[in-house]
């Protein structure tokens, strides 16, 4: 069942950024997260395959591929990461958490690798420490999600709570 795939401290997190999680009412076994009035909605699907599809749409539109996740811990870090600049402007704080997403700020033991036949916008299967993590898009040659995510998964889901409420946003800093 998705629903088992978000840890209780992560749902509370989403709660704390103003974010709900609920079954889909489609009855499609998935579950959404979505923002205080529902305009922004993610929406998670445990695959036949063991791995985790998020879709996301906004203010009722059409759904759309955001990414493929191999794990509920990576879920769990792609979760925090979401809403985290979130939780810290509830929290007073000042300033966005700098996750990088040029390549040359790839984590240390992460690889990308283009995935064939997705050109604009592209997929790249991200590796950390060989094995594969998840499917990440990019937007230009320089900007890439899988980046940021080799980064947050790099630390352990409370490091990475820890880190967009601390008032510097270390290891990251802030823009």
């Amino acid at each position: 069942m998705a629903s088992d795939l978000i840890s209780p401290n992560v749902v509370e997190w989403l709660g704390r950024a103003g974010y709900s999680v609920s079954q889909d009412p489609s009855g499609s076994g998935r579950v959404v997260v979505y923002s205080r009035g529902g305009e922004e909605r993610w929406f998670i699907d445990l695959r036949g395959d063991g791995w985790i599809e998020v879709t996301t749409s906004s203010r009722g539109g059409p759904e759309e591929w955001e990414c493929d996740l191999a794990t509920a811990c990576v879920l769990n870090h792609y979760l925090v990461a979401l809403c985290g600049d979130s939780v810290r402007e509830r929290s007073r704080l000042s300033g966005w958490l700098n996750l990088p997403i040029r390549l040359d700020a790839l984590a240390p033991g992460a690889d990308l690798r283009k995935l064939p036949g997705f050109e604009s916008p592209g997929r790249e299967e991200l590796l950390l420490d060989g094995r594969l993590i998840g499917i990440f898009g990019f937007r230009a040659p320089n900007s890439h999600y899988g980046v940021e995510a080799s980064n947050y998964c790099s630390l352990s889901v409370q490091e990475l709570m820890d880190a967009y409420v601390s008032e510097d946003g270390a290891p990251f800093g802030t823009l």
